[in-house]
């Protein structure tokens, strides 16, 4: 009989432990909540998490590679996101203007160029390549709602000397 009565005690000894326990973290969690303290660049207050600083992902050309750089943006959208592309890349690219349509899921980008043979210069099929790459991946990897990119020239298809892309089949995506 005192067998049982000491496990009983010990059993309902170690779920008061437990429970008072669980019950400093929940007060510790409100603490934190109520004092606004910023954690790993969230900022919780009053009970919902909200973003502090958003970090975005933008592709450039490093070493003949295409590399992924961490940058800070605040309310960046896909034409943003799409300008900072083109100014990282603006040593490796000539002259090109370029307009942005989206729809649904998709945006084409279409270059406004001089010379559709070479549109971004005298570049290799690889240094072609490498800069929609960049563009591509910096739109497809920072906003979900967009899940195909398109490239064209002049609105017409994308053929230059060293690339041909179709008008029917996305340049890349993420499906």
């Amino acid at each position: 009989m005192f067998k049982i009565c000491k496990g009983t005690f010990v059993c309902c000894l170690i779920m008061m432990i437990f429970i008072t326990s669980c019950s400093k973290k929940e007060k510790a969690v409100d603490d934190m909540v109520s004092n606004s303290i910023p954690v790993e660049g969230i900022s919780l207050k009053s009970g919902t998490a909200s973003v502090a600083d958003k970090k975005f992902t933008l592709y450039t050309i490093e070493d003949e590679q295409v590399v992924p750089k961490s940058i800070d943006g605040d309310n960046m959208d896909v034409d943003a996101m799409f300008e900072s592309v083109m100014l990282e890349l603006d040593d490796l690219i000539d002259d090109v203007e370029a307009d942005l349509l989206k729809e649904g899921k998709s945006i084409t980008i279409n270059f406004k160029v001089a010379d559709k043979k070479h549109p971004f210069g005298k570049k290799n099929r690889v240094s072609e390549t490498m800069i929609l790459e960049c563009i591509s991946y910096s739109i497809l990897d920072n906003f979900e709602a967009y899940k195909k990119i398109y490239f064209k020239l002049n609105g017409e298809a994308y053929i230059s000397e060293q690339l041909k892309l179709s008008e029917e089949k996305p340049f890349m995506a993420d499906e």
